[in-house]
C-alpha cells in the first residue's frame, strides 16, 4: 500500500477552486486502488473531522494548526523573519509539520505539492539535507505565479521575483513532475529554463473529472447564453471575452441571447471597469451572477456556451466539465492546454480563436452564420489508469563517507583588524561536531597592533595546532584574501568565514553529509541570524534575520538572496569560480551570480546554522551610494543576456536605477526650492519665513502636483525604507525585545523596525527596555 500524502491549500467540497476540485476528483477516482490517502490542510479553510471522513471515508485529515511551532532564536526563524514572500513562511510551516510526522512514525512514501507558491521549497531542502529518509517529493503542475505572470497585464515586484525562484528551485529539486499535458511540460520547462534533465523527472498524467459525458452538445440558437466561467482577474482576460462579445452582439443583432460573467470577482475595480464600458443599449443584456449555486452553474455549464481566453492554463477542468455536460466550450489556440498537440480539435469538440477580442467575436459569427450545419461533440476525456504513484521509484540515499574516513574540510578566514572577533570565530569552528578540519587564516597585512598581536599568539598556541596563518604582502582586499585561501587549503571542500562571525556547532557535519549524498549540488547555504556585536559562542544574542533562496535566478538581479559570503561548497566550485578582485564589495553576491548563471546548484537550510554579527564599522555598512554602484555596474556587466538580435548586459539596471534615484533627488529639490519661495512670490513681497511644518505641507502639496501618484509613492517608501534601515543599524533598538515586549506585531508578523517607525512611536511603545533610542 503506497502512502501518499497530499498538501493541499484547497479542496471541495469544502472550498472553491480549481486545485480543490482536482484534488477531490484524485481521491475519490483512486480511493480504492493501492494507495493509502493523506491531506495536510494548510489554509484557513476549516472543515469538521466528521464532515471530511463522510466525504472522503478512506482518507485521513491532517491539520496545520495541530502542529504549534518551537521558539528557539537562535536555531529556528520566526514568522516576520520570512521578508522574501509570505509563500516561503508556509513552505517552512509545512515542512515542519511533515517533520514532526515523521518523529511520531507517520512516514509517506511520496508528498505531493502544487507548483504555486513554492510551497515545495523548503521540504525539498529538507529532503536534499537527509531530514526524510526515503520518501519522495512530487509537485503537480496547476500553474506557478511566475509563469501566469509572464507577459500578463499584471504588476509585479519583489516579492513576485522572490516567488519566482521560490517557485523555480522548488520544481527542479523535485523528485517527480506532475504535469497533465505535454505540452504544459514543455512550456514550464521553457519559461524556467531548464535543461533536458529536467523532463526525466516528468509524468504526463491525465486528471480524473468527475463527470460522465454527454451523447450530444446543445445548438447555438438564439437565446443560449454565453458565459465566461473564469474568475474574474485580470490572468484570466475578461476584458478580451467582453469587448468580444459586444461586438458579436452588436455586428449580430438576430441573436437575442445574454451574456454571463459567472464567477465570482477577485478584483472588484476591475469588475468596475468591465461594467462601465458596457454601453448603455447593452447593459440588460450583461449580467455578473458571483454567488450563483453549484446546480445553477453546473446548469449554465452544459447549455451555454463557455469562452476560455486565458492564454495560459495547467489543464482547465472547467473547460472539460463544461464540454462533457453538453456545453460549447470557445478556446485561445494560442493556449497550450488547449493546443494542437492535446485532444482539443477546432470544429470537432470546440471552437478556438486567436486570443483577440475582435477574433473572438469573429469565431462567434462564423458558428452563427454555420450554426444549422455546425455539429460540435462532448469532450471523451479518460483518467490515467495508471498514476505516477504507481510506477514511481523508491529514493534510496548513497552511504555516507564509504571509505570510513570524512573528507577534509578547509575553514577559509580572511583577517583585516580583526584582533577582537577572531578568537570566538575559530571557537565556534572548534566546537563543531565535524572533525577533519583545517583552518586557513589570510591575514591581510593587518594594520591594527592590537590585531598582530592576536595572530601571533594563533600562531605560537598549541590549542590552534589546526590552524594555517598566511600574511599578504599587502592590503590586496577581501575577495583577494578568499581566492589566496583557497589556493593555499587542501580540503574537498570549503567553507568561506569572516573573521567576526560564527557557526552553528553542527552545520559542517549537515552540509558535508548533504553534499556527499547529492552530487549534482555544489553548496549549501546557511540561513543567517544577526547578532549583536557582543555576541560569543555561548551567549547569542539575536537582533535580525536574513533567509535566502539559494538559486536567486530572479531577485538575484537587484538583490543578494542566495547568501551571505559564508557557506561550503565544492572546492572545483571556488576553482572555477575565483572571487573578482575589482570588487571592493558584494564579492559574495557576484560569486553566487555567477555559479547559478552556470546552472550550478545549492541547497538550503531551513534552520539557522550562521550567525553574522553587526558592527557599527563593518565593509558593508561603509559601503557609499557611489562604491554601491560601481560595484553593481561590474557585476552586472557579466551577465549578458539576448535581447532579439541584440546583446545586452544586466548593468542596465544599474543605469536605470541611478537615473530614477537622480530624478526623484531632481524633483525633491525643485519641490523644497518651491516650498521656500512661493509663499513670498505668491504676497508679491519678502516676509518671515515659513515654520518647518507648512513647509512640509507646502512641498507635499508641490509634490502631488508635479509627480505621478506612482512616483510620489516609491520616493515616499525609498525615505521611509532609508529611515528604517537607519533604525536596524541603530545598536539600541532591540527587535527581539520588542517583538516579545508586543506579541501582536509578532502575530501580525511585520517588520519590528518598520512597525516602530510606522506606528509604535505614536502609541507610545518603547524601542528597548531601557526606554529610549
Amino acid at each position: 500500500m503506497i502512502k501518499l500524502c497530499l498538501i493541499a491549500p484547497e479542496l471541495a467540497p469544502f472550498t472553491t477552486g480549481g486545485i480543490g476540485v482536482l484534488l477531490h476528483n484524485l481521491i475519490r477516482e483512486y480511493e480504492d486502488s493501492n494507495v493509502e490517502f493523506h491531506v495536510l490542510a494548510i489554509e484557513d479553510w476549516q472543515v469538521v473531522d466528521i464532515a471530511f471522513k463522510q466525504t472522503f471515508p478512506n482518507a485521513t485529515l491532517w491539520k496545520m494548526s495541530n502542529f504549534s511551532e518551537e521558539s528557539h532564536p537562535a536555531r529556528k526563524p520566526p514568522q516576520w523573519a520570512f521578508t522574501t514572500h509570505p509563500s516561503h513562511y508556509k513552505s517552512y510551516q509545512i515542512a515542519g509539520a511533515l517533520n514532526k510526522m515523521a518523529l511520531q512514525g507517520v512516514k509517506f512514501d511520496i508528498v505531493e505539492f502544487p507548483d504555486w507558491g513554492g510551497l515545495a521549497f523548503c521540504s525539498c531542502q529538507e529532503k536534499l539535507l537527509g531530514g526524510w529518509g526515503h520518501g519522495e517529493i512530487a509537485i503537480r503542475l496547476h500553474s506557478t505565479d511566475s509563469i501566469l505572470r509572464a507577459g500578463q497585464p499584471v504588476a509585479g515586484g519583489a516579492g513576485t521575483a522572490h516567488l519566482a525562484d521560490l517557485e523555480r528551485k522548488a520544481l527542479r529539486d523535485a523528485d517527480i513532475v506532475v504535469a497533465h499535458l505535454g505540452a504544459v511540460a514543455k512550456a514550464t520547462k521553457d519559461h524556467f529554463g531548464f535543461d533536458d534533465s529536467w523532463s526525466q523527472k516528468l509524468r504526463i498524467d491525465a486528471p480524473p473529472i468527475a463527470i460522465q459525458s454527454q451523447k450530444a452538445a446543445v445548438s447555438f440558437d438564439a437565446a443560449t447564453p454565453i458565459c465566461f466561467p473564469s474568475k474574474i482577474q485580470a490572468l484570466k482576460r475578461p476584458e478580451v471575452f467582453l469587448n468580444g462579445m459586444l461586438a458579436f452582439l452588436n455586428s449580430t443583432p438576430e441573436y437575442h441571447g445574454n451574456v454571463i460573467f459567472m464567477a465570482h470577482p477577485t478584483d472588484n475595480r476591475l469588475r468596475e471597469q468591465l461594467l462601465s464600458r458596457i454601453p448603455p443599449h447593452l447593459k440588460n443584456r450583461v449580467s455578473f451572477s458571483a454567488n450563483m449555486a453549484p446546480t445553477a452553474r453546473t446548469a449554465m455549464l452544459g447549455s451555454g456556451i463557455c469562452v476560455f481566453p486565458s492564454p495560459f492554463e495547467s489543464f482547465c477542468l472547467t473547460a472539460y466539465e463544461a464540454s462533457a455536460l453538453g456545453g460549447w466550450v470557445v478556446l485561445n489556440q494560442d493556449n497550450p492546454a488547449f493546443s494542437e498537440r492535446t485532444t482539443w480539435t477546432d470544429n470537432i469538440n470546440c471552437l478556438k480563436f486567436d486570443g483577440t477580442g475582435l477574433g473572438l467575436a469573429e469565431c462567434l459569427h462564423r458558428a452563427w452564420q454555420a450554426r444549422k450545419s455546425l455539429r460540435i461533440y462532448p469532450m471523451q476525456h479518460e483518467a490515467e489508469k495508471a498514476p505516477y504513484w504507481l510506477s514511481a521509484a523508491r529514493d534510496t540515499f548513497p552511504d555516507k563517507m564509504l571509505n570510513g574516513k570524512p573528507p577534509l574540510v578547509s575553514v577559509v578566514v580572511p583577517y583585516f583588524n580583526m584582533g577582537m572577533y577572531i578568537e570566538r570565530t575559530i571557537e565556534s569552528i572548534f566546537a563543531s561536531s565535524y572533525s577533519n578540519l583545517e583552518v586557513i587564516i589570510i591575514d591581510d597585512c593587518s594594520t591594527d597592533r592590537g590585531s598582530q598581536l592576536t595572530i601571533r599568539e594563533i600562531q605560537r598556541s598549541s590549542s590552534y595546532d589546526r590552524v594555517k596563518i598566511f600574511t599578504t604582502p599587502a592590503n590586496l582586499g577581501l575577495s583577494a584574501a578568499r581566492n589566496l585561501g583557497v589556493r593555499n587549503s587542501l580540503g574537498r571542500y570549503i567553507l568561506t568565514l569572516d573573521s567576526d562571525d560564527t557557526i552553528r556547532d553542527d552545520f559542517i557535519d549537515v552540509a558535508v553529509s548533504a553534499l556527499d549524498s547529492n552530487q549534482d549540488y555544489s553548496l549549501v547555504v546557511p540561513q543567517t541570524a544577526i547578532i549583536s556585536d557582543e555576541s560569543s559562542p555561548s551567549r547569542i544574542d539575536v537582533i535580525d534575520y536574513i533567509l535566502f533562496v539559494g538559486e536567486s535566478i530572479h531577485a538575484g538581479a537587484f538583490i543578494n538572496r542566495f547568501s551571505t559570503a559564508t557557506s561550503l561548497g565544492r572546492r572545483e566550485l571556488y576553482e572555477e569560480f575565483p572571487y573578482d578582485e575589482n570588487l571592493t564589495s558584494y564579492e559574495d553576491w557576484d560569486f553566487y551570480l555567477r555559479a547559478s548563471s552556470a546552472g550550478k546548484r545549492f541547497i538550503v537550510t531551513n534552520e539557522i546554522y550562521f550567525y553574522y554579527r553587526r558592527r557599527n564599522d563593518s565593509m558593508i555598512s561603509q559601503n557609499n551610494y557611489e562604491s554601491h554602484n560601481r560595484n553593481l555596474s561590474l557585476m552586472r556587466a557579466k551577465q549578458r543576456v539576448r535581447w532579439g538580435c541584440s546583446m545586452i548586459d544586466m548593468s542596465i539596471l544599474t543605469d536605470v536605477e541611478a537615473y530614477q534615484r537622480q530624478m526623484l533627488d531632481h524633483s525633491a529639490s525643485s519641490s523644497e526650492m518651491r516650498a521656500k519661495w512661493m509663499p513670498a512670490l505668491k504676497d508679491g513681497h519678502a516676509h518671515e519665513p515659513c515654520s518647518r511644518h507648512a513647509v512640509d505641507e507646502f512641498q507635499a502639496q508641490c509634490l502631488s502636483r508635479i509627480w505621478p501618484k506612482f512616483i510620489l509613492k516609491l520616493y515616499n517608501n525609498y525615505k521611509l525604507n532609508r529611515v528604517i534601515d537607519d533604525l536596524r543599524r541603530h545598536s539600541t533598538f532591540d527587535c527581539q525585545w520588542y517583538l516579545e515586549q508586543y506579541p501582536d506585531v509578532a502575530a501580525a508578523g511585520m517588520d519590528p523596525a518598520r512597525h516602530f517607525i510606522l506606528h509604535g512611536r505614536r502609541e507610545g511603545r518603547l524601542p528597548n527596555s531601557r526606554g529610549a533610542l
